[in-house]
């Protein structure tokens, strides 16, 4: 008894030890590396400017973190507008947002509004009469330039006033003495301070233009020459100086040099450094603590009022501690967080959180429950019952000694007269009184009594009755009056499973118990059952059956908890849905849900918490505002055990897991006032990120950064585009989320995904919009800061109202000056056209008239002497000339205006053709619909040929080629003396036997007594009419040829020729 009494008492104190008041906390450590994006894990600077970005420097490349992702910058040999190298090791800002970089030896100047670089600083120093070479650079909090150049001194240079000083090199008083090997700057009040490379120590006052003072006393007291040194002040205006092997602090307080960083803490009672300990960089915060980046022993923290020092080094097994033991350099950003930066290893962020989430180191808890007295009770999994003190912070321990038969706790419930119930792996239902009385309920074998002792969950109803989920027998009901329990199973009632997870209430009253098919409803009072499957909805993911955890919310709303994620089920309209790692929980696999005094849900997965927060939305349904909390947060790393989640009087949070209890005030972890701005970081374009100043399908799209320029302007075909947001915190995996609305697309504020701080447009259609972004408070509504930007889509250029107006009206003219020319030009030709037709009549029927009259010579009976002929020939010539002379002048008119009609057929066809050949059976419909479809009318005159067969077919034996060539010779005829636009039709039928085929024209006709001669040959036929080819073809296939006159104006061509007689 003595030695478990020992026992107990030595695991009190180790435990009150443990969960002791540390002023500085165990940290926990955000990392980020080249798998984040950073160009380099060597770190040798980092710096965060006015806008909230961290700018990191490393040995290659200089890199920008927006707290989730990283842009980086590069030098290019063939891009004069890039970084002179790839070494980057001091970042300053001016007061025009410039970054003045130190690269090795070199300067350069980086502008982020147009990301170019000035690759040399003194065509931009010149312009403020800073001249000379560069040997250092400085930037003071209040953007105060110091440049130190090689043969002038020291200048100081005021943007606000434009003022500019020079403190001159010399060795009088006041002036700077040219050897002062500057080693690095830092500033006090209005003095800019100075340590050189041999150790001392100045103070110069840039806008007088003097040196202040002087001190020697490192390069004097064992300071090395030629060395690097790093000087700092502290909260207290302590100098701190630092070198490769020493550490020299002059104290303010007691006026005078402390030769190690040993002395100096000895002097605050302070001790437990490690042995040759070298520091690289050091930072007092906000709280006054010391922070020293040292070499191979991690990050020390010295707390200087508490006389406190906690080392922190990395530990391969541990993802949130520091990720390398040699730090070199440290930041503290505008939040109060501090940076460090390894030396290979990246970067490491520690986030100042209110005491909101807290980790005791307690063991394995497995149930957590709180007292009357506010005292927590915890089930471990192998050590019974530990009841905490969280005003004392200390811990008793109950186990088996003290009565009961398992130290396995799998379940706890405090009664509302303060007695705890414990529900435990084989040793049955605890009951601990208020006075600390404990009884065992056990399996007895009584119908009346515990029928498991595998107890799974613990519950009250308004009657005082302790019901529990059992194991294997269902559910039980404990009358605390008679001692005696009641069952609720498969086997004497219509409960679907005996094995239950969960037990709790609703607000009709009835019992809801998970188990491994969603959940059943079990009436108090009646005792009906009602068993209930959330339904599966289409297109939805789908619960798991299993319920590790079920309950009902204020709202009416079903929250179950599987292996596949959190089931939100309305049992009223059966509207549900699943929450997952996709939604943002850690994980999917929940073990626990409660809901707090906000009435909002708390959701644990083995590795994560999360708080959601629902929002009903205008048609019912419900949305849900997801913000979890790892390791990172302060977590322990867990895995949680399932249903050991719990609410105090209070409203903290208590969560069991593998490395003890986390505590979780909601009041100080979701301040619904988010104080961050909203920053447009960045734009891709189908997916490629577009750099300020770069052309893309020829044209710049950003002149300026995103957040600089507030305007996008893109094309029509570029309207597939993300737009990337981040904040002016400056946190590394930042979890803030934001609400967007688009005016003139949607009226409606959209959320981004916590894992996407992303807006993505497809198919933007063409118009003018205005982005308006907002940060997300963690209570659903939407920040006080407002981030905008102007969205302009330009339209096709058929679609651009200005150009489209001046297209048409272009158009409209040009057509209607077009009109005008061609309707001129139409009508000149007609006229020409019809006076053409007019003069081939009467040369045609000049000709006519002359071969007839030769005729009539040759026929005459008595021959006339030679000169009395030659007399007539030349009178005859005489009176053609005269009475024709109009007729042959006009003749040659239309050869001029014609120049020379366009012969059909040249003399090497109409000789091959006319040689003819084989005759063969020949259907003439298709060979003249052949000839009309091809047909061209002379000179390109617009005609139309019409083709009309009036029968199915009409077969012939006959030469298709001269058939063909001679129903040519009739179209070209009727066509070259029928008006323009006019119609040449062609009919062909069956008659008596015989094909007849009809061309008609509206052409200027024939005259009468010309019409006998028609197809008879004439001799130096200019006109080329070849009507007497025609009258040859006929013949030779035994048929007929006239020409008439049309009735209405023309003529009509008529062929007759014989068909093949049809068979009997």
């Amino acid at each position: 008894m003595k030695k478990q009494l020992l026992t107990l008492l030595l695991l009190v104190c180790s435990l009150g030890m443990d969960a002791g008041n540390t002023l500085i906390p165990d940290m926990k450590f955000r990392r980020l590396d080249t798998r984040d994006g950073l160009s380099n894990s060597q770190i040798n600077y980092i710096f965060q400017d006015s806008k909230g970005f961290v700018w990191i420097a490393t040995s290659y490349g200089l890199n920008r973190y927006d707290g989730y992702r990283f842009r980086t910058y590069y030098s290019d040999a063939t891009d004069s507008t890039t970084l002179r190298n790839n070494y980057v090791d001091y970042i300053w800002e001016d007061k025009d947002g410039r970054l003045w970089l130190r690269q090795g030896m070199n300067f350069c100047v980086f502008d982020p509004k147009t990301e170019q670089t000035v690759r040399n600083p003194s065509t931009i120093l010149s312009k403020i009469g800073i001249k000379g070479g560069i040997d250092r650079i400085y930037i003071d909090a209040q953007k105060n330039l110091y440049v130190k150049t090689y043969d002038e001194g020291l200048y100081y240079y005021n943007p606000k006033t434009k003022k500019k000083t020079l403190t001159k090199y010399g060795y009088g008083e006041g002036e700077f003495p040219k050897e002062f090997w500057t080693s690095s700057f830092t500033e006090y009040e209005d003095l800019l301070i100075l340590v050189s490379s041999d150790g001392e120590l100045m103070a110069v006052n840039g806008e007088k233009g003097r040196v202040a003072w002087r001190d020697n006393y490192i390069h004097t007291h064992g300071g090395a020459e030629q060395a690097s040194y790093l000087v700092k002040v502290d909260n207290f205006h302590n100098y701190w100086v630092l070198s490769q092997d020493h550490a020299f602090i002059y104290s303010q307080k007691e006026r005078r040099w402390f030769d190690s960083l040993e002395q100096f803490l000895a002097a605050y009672g302070i001790s437990g450094l490690p042995e040759n300990l070298q520091v690289w960089d050091m930072i007092m915060d906000q709280r006054n603590w010391v922070w020293l980046a040292t070499d191979h022993e991690g990050l020390i923290v010295v707390d200087l009022n508490n006389k406190e020092i906690k080392q922190f080094l990395n530990n391969k097994f541990d993802e949130t501690s520091l990720s390398e033991n040699t730090v070199k350099r440290l930041m503290l950003d505008k939040s109060g967080n501090m940076w460090i930066g390894a030396y290979r290893n990246g970067l490491n962020q520690y986030i100042e959180r209110p005491s909101g989430i807290r980790t005791i180191e307690l063991g394995d808890i497995n149930t957590t429950v709180e007292g009357k007295d506010g005292t927590y009770w915890l089930g471990t999994d192998n050590r019974g019952i530990i009841k905490y003190n969280p005003e004392t912070e200390t811990s008793e321990l109950i186990d088996k000694s003290s009565g009961f038969a398992s130290n396995v706790m799998v379940a706890s419930y405090c009664s509302h007269d303060g007695a705890l119930w414990f529900g435990t792996y084989n040793g049955g239902l605890i009951e601990i009184d208020p006075n600390g009385r404990i009884k065992n309920y056990l399996v007895t074998g009584a119908d009346d009594g515990l029928l498991n002792n595998n107890v799974w969950s613990v519950t009250e109803d308004k009657w005082g009755d302790i019901w529990i989920g059992t194991l294997g027998n269902g559910v039980q009901r404990l009358n605390r009056k008679t001692g005696k329990f009641r069952v609720w199973s498969s086997y004497n009632t219509n409960l679907n499973e005996n094995f239950m997870t969960t037990v709790g209430w609703i607000k009709k009253g009835w019992l809801i118990a998970g188990h491994s098919t969603y959940y059943s409803l079990i009436n108090p009072v009646s005792g009906k059952v009602a068993n209930v499957q959330i339904p599966v909805v289409a297109g939805q993911a789908q619960a798991a059956p299993t319920s590790v955890c079920v309950m009902e919310d204020s709202r009416g709303l079903i929250w179950q908890g599987s292996m596949s994620g959190c089931c939100v089920y309305n049992p009223v309209s059966g509207w549900q849905k699943l929450l997952d790692m996709n939604s943002g929980l850690f994980g999917s696999s929940v073990v626990g849900i409660v809901e707090d005094h906000r009435h909002t849900m708390w959701i644990v997965t083995e590795h994560g918490v999360s708080n959601v927060t629902p929002q009903k939305e205008e048609d019912g349904t419900w949305s849900f505002l997801v913000h979890s909390f790892g390791t990172k947060d302060g977590l322990q790393q867990g895995p949680y055990n399932q249903r050991s989640v719990s609410v105090t009087h209070d409203g903290k949070v208590l969560i069991g897991g593998f490395n003890g209890l986390d505590i979780i005030d909601p009041k100080l972890v979701s301040s619904s006032a988010n104080k961050e701005r909203p920053i447009f970081s960045g734009l891709k374009l189908f997916g490629q990120q577009v750099e300020v100043g770069k052309e893309y399908d020829g044209h710049v799209i950003l002149e300026e950064a995103l957040d600089v320029c507030k305007e996008l302007v893109l094309r029509h075909d570029e309207n597939q585009f993300t737009i990337q947001l981040a904040t002016d915190k400056g946190e590394a995996h930042n979890t803030s989320r934001f609400i967007y609305q688009l005016e003139g697309f949607s009226d409606k504020w959209i959320k981004t995904e916590e894992v996407d701080p992303n807006i993505t447009y497809m198919s933007l259609h063409h118009g003018s919009y205005k982005l308006h972004v907002r940060m997300l408070n963690d209570d659903g509504t939407m920040g006080d800061y407002e981030a905008t930007l102007e969205i302009t889509i330009t339209p096709p250029l058929i679609r651009n109202r200005w150009l489209m107006i001046a297209f048409l009206t272009l158009l409209a003219g040009g057509i209607y000056f077009w009109r005008r020319r061609f309707l001129k030009k139409h009508a000149e030709r007609v006229e020409l056209e019809n006076y053409r037709n007019e003069l081939h009549k009467k040369h045609w029927m000049s000709a006519m008239k002359k071969k007839q009259h030769l005729k009539k010579g040759e026929t005459d009976d008595e021959p006339e002497p030679q000169e009395a002929e030659d007399t007539e020939d030349q009178t005859e010539a005489g009176n053609t000339a005269d009475d024709d002379g109009v007729e042959y002048a006009e003749v040659e008119e239309v050869e001029a205006i014609d120049d020379q009609i366009e012969s059909q057929a040249t003399d090497e066809e109409e000789m091959a053709l006319m040689a003819g050949g084989e005759k063969e059976k020949t259907d003439l419909l298709p060979l003249f619909r052949e000839v009309c479809d091809a047909f061209k009318a002379p000179n390109g005159k617009s005609l139309r040929i019409s083709y009309f067969p009036l029968d199915e077919h009409l077969e012939v034996m006959g030469d298709r080629a001269q058939l063909a060539y001679m129903l040519k010779i009739l179209l070209t005829n009727s066509s070259r003396f029928a008006p323009a636009n006019s119609t040449v039709k062609v009919f062909a039928e069956r008659q008596s036997g015989n094909a007849v085929i009809r061309v008609i024209d509206k052409g200027v006709g024939i005259p009468d007594d010309v019409l006998p001669h028609l197809f008879e040959k004439i001799e130096n036929d200019t006109e080329k009419t070849n009507l007497h080819l025609v009258a040859e073809i006929v013949r030779s296939h035994d048929g007929t040829v006239k020409g008439e006159g049309n009735i209405g104006g023309g003529t009509v061509f008529t062929i007759t020729l014989p068909l093949i007689p049809e068979e009997i």
